[in-house]
């Protein structure tokens, strides 16, 4: 069944549209009906309708702006549009905004229940990955491919041979993105693991039709080398990824997020392999943003330091655990490691492999030079585990490293998100009175993807329309109290140009109209 929120200005609309919705009871529920797009947005889209069926020209927010900012948060969201208006713009940008049906009014049954029959056949394409073909072989460029991945320069051999193997890298540039479940591998059920090697892949090959990408698998995650002969948009991109994310989830439960490298033009020098760690560092930042979601490398600012490579699968899962912030499990992890080289059998290999232990631990700070000012220099800590006895000992200076490494890696991924968001907030203090300001342009102007934007939003409960429309109530709020100015007026200089819209915000937020709200005042 589908969730549905209902929109429209004329209360007589909405009753005829709930009762068609009522008739259509086993496939759609309401989920809540709005006058006016504004409140929509406020009260509506939080609630994560997979339909919107919406009055084009309305108060305040029309359907189709309400349509395009619900898209930011809810990739999947489906729409259908009612007008009593026949006008070539609202269809083109319907259309570009991928609405299922156009009604005129007045609202016929029968049309309705043809359109509600389309998008419960959209969403359930959307949602249904088990499309029931019989699975291809995996294609034999993966182990290549993974190679290209980790080389830190590629001979023309190689590339010669990528391209004998069907992996075609031309056009403008590639990127790599990472996708990784937000489940720990350890939880993961079998079916759960195979739909993220199967039904993931089906998923990126219908959105992603138009561009050349190549994958594989290294469990639980999926990599991808994305190819593209068209100039980036990282807005488009995000948008797409989040829309792979949001079909994935509602089909399988399972939630996932992407780490997406910068974009690297194929007319310039690059490496595959940081191309490949950077996506794979940028999903290390969910630990403070949360899950199901986006990141790109480039949003993120702040490169990670690097230190020696260990390729030890032993290694690698001991930094991967710090990595992600999992402190028990990766101190089990690391005792486990020095108990067993404690061992006779282990007697001439003993310092190297204790320093294999302490280079994949010292791997997972994202911050080496704060961490070697702060604690100890390299040196030091060297001959501090290696003078240590006993596995006991060893373990124990060790468990300190470990604590150092996540409280620094804590400070640095949630103050880098902070900063995010202070510049967001700075940015709507400064420009909250401009009446065409949008999320696009502001994130445009920030140099953020619109997708971080919305997560750097969302972790603190809030949302751009949320968030302006508070500070510009704070702000009504003053001049109410301390000016005489006519609220016309005031509505004016905090942004709004139609006094009534104006009220209704400051109704909704406030519970009081600007009227009433300044007697009151002036009464106490």
């Amino acid at each position: 069944m589908y969730s549905v929120i209902v929109v429209d200005d004329e209360a007589s609309v909405r009753e005829r549209i709930v009762s068609f919705l009522r008739k259509e009871a086993k496939s759609f529920r309401l989920l809540g009906e709005y006058e006016n797009g504004y409140d929509a947005l406020m009260y509506g889209v939080p609630k994560s309708p997979d339909l919107i069926i919406t009055d084009v020209k309305m108060p305040f927010v029309n359907g189709l702006d309400l349509i395009e900012q619900a898209q930011e948060e809810l990739p999947v969201v489906q729409s259908i549009i009612i007008s009593g208006f026949d006008s070539f713009d609202y269809a083109k940008k319907a259309i570009d905004l991928g609405v299922i049906g156009y009604l005129s009014k007045p609202i016929d049954y029968e049309e309705m229940a043809s359109c509600l029959g389309k998008a419960k056949e959209k969403l359930d394409a959307f949602f249904n990955v088990d499309s029931g073909v019989q699975e291809e072989e995996a294609p034999d460029y993966e182990g290549d491919l993974q190679k290209l991945l980790t080389l830190r320069d590629v001979p023309p051999s190689f590339s010669a041979k990528l391209r004998s193997d069907g992996i075609v890298i031309e056009g403008e540039g590639v990127l790599v993105v990472s996708f990784d479940p937000d489940k720990d591998e350890a939880d993961l059920s079998l079916e759960e693991a195979e739909a993220i090697e199967h039904d993931l892949s089906r998923l990126l090959n219908e959105e992603f039709v138009d561009l050349a990408g190549y994958s594989f698998d290294a469990p639980p995650q999926k990599i991808c080398l994305v190819v593209s002969d068209h100039p980036y948009d990282k807005d488009r991109f995000a948008r797409r990824l989040r829309l792979v994310i949001g079909r994935f989830k509602k089909a399988t439960g399972l939630e996932i997020s992407a780490g997406v490298s910068e974009w690297a033009p194929l007319s310039s020098s690059f490496s595959y392999r940081k191309l490949y760690r950077h996506s794979k560092w940028a999903l290390e930042y969910r630990t403070v943003v949360g899950d199901g979601v986006v990141l790109f490398y480039d949003d993120l600012q702040k490169k990670p330091s690097a230190v020696g490579k260990v390729d030890d699968n032993e290694y690698r899962r001991l930094t991967n655990l710090i990595s992600y912030g999992h402190e028990k499990e990766a101190k089990e992890a690391m005792r486990k490691l020095v108990k067993n080289i404690s061992k006779e059998e282990f007697r001439d290999s003993y310092f190297l492999i204790l320093n294999n232990i302490l280079d994949a631990i010292l791997k997972a700070c994202v911050a080496l030079d704060e961490f070697y000012a702060n604690f100890m220099t390299h040196i030091e800590i060297t001959q501090r585990v290696f003078s240590s006895r006993g596995p006991e000992a060893v373990g124990d200076f060790l468990s300190l490293i470990i604590d150092r490494v996540l409280e620094i890696n804590r400070e640095r991924r949630t103050g880098g998100v902070d900063e995010a968001y202070e510049a967001i907030m700075d940015y709507l203090h400064a420009h909250y009175r401009d009446r065409n300001l949008n999320l696009s342009g502001m994130a445009a102007s920030l140099g953020y993807s619109v997708s971080y934007v919305a997560v750097i939003l969302k972790r603190h409960d809030d949302s751009f329309t949320k968030a302006l429309s508070s500070l510009r109530m704070e702000e009504a709020k003053k001049r109410l109290l301390e000016s005489g100015q006519p609220i016309a007026e005031i509505a004016l200089e905090v942004g709004y140009d139609d006094p009534y819209y104006f009220s209704h915000c400051f109704k909704k937020i406030v519970g009081k109209s600007p009227l009433e709200f300044r007697k009151n005042a002036e009464a106490s």
